[in-house]
């Protein structure tokens, strides 16, 4: 198995996003309120897995069957959580890490603020931004396989909590 490594900060990731979410928007079409790059390759300098993540703040997540089609016909494959009700994924790429993944979550909801405070929190903060750099690096070392969202909870969380 080949050595899995974060990525190194790719200027590209934000022209990605810029190309998925026009894609995202057209599917899911009146239900898009706003759509955000998030995640770690929102913020600029900072490593990870290259996935880009996209929030989308939508008037509902009681997706119809068409816009869930619609996004499965510009490429994303439908993958909620049964344990994060208050959100709806789609994912594109068939290998991990995957290359998109969008979590639809209701627009100014707590979710989406969450989202948004994360990522500003990165943004704003080069030393939060390399502490946060520092434990992925670490959950790699030590469990030799990608991290989940859970493992990066506490950090996220502090954060939230406006305790960086």
């Amino acid at each position: 198995m080949a050595k899995l490594e974060l990525a190194e900060y790719d200027a590209a990731w934000a022209e990605r996003f810029s190309a998925e979410a026009k894609q995202i928007k057209r599917a899911l079409g009146d239900l898009v309120v706003e759509v955000e790059h998030v995640g770690s390759t929102s913020v600029p300098g900072l490593a990870g897995k290259p996935t880009v993540d996209i929030a989308v703040g939508a008037t509902t997540i009681d997706l119809p069957r068409d816009a869930v089609r619609r996004m499965e016909e510009v490429g994303f494959e439908h993958a909620d959580h049964p344990d994060r009700p208050w959100v709806r994924n789609f994912r594109k790429g068939s290998t991990f890490p995957r290359e998109v993944i969008v979590h639809v979550v209701e627009w100014e909801g707590p979710h989406w603020h969450a989202y948004l405070r994360f990522r500003e929190a990165l943004r704003s903060d080069r030393d939060l931004a390399a502490e946060y750099e520092r434990l992925k690096r670490r959950l790699l070392r030590e469990r030799g396989e990608w991290y989940s969202g859970r493992d990066k909870e506490d950090l996220i969380g502090r954060v939230l909590r406006g305790r960086p």
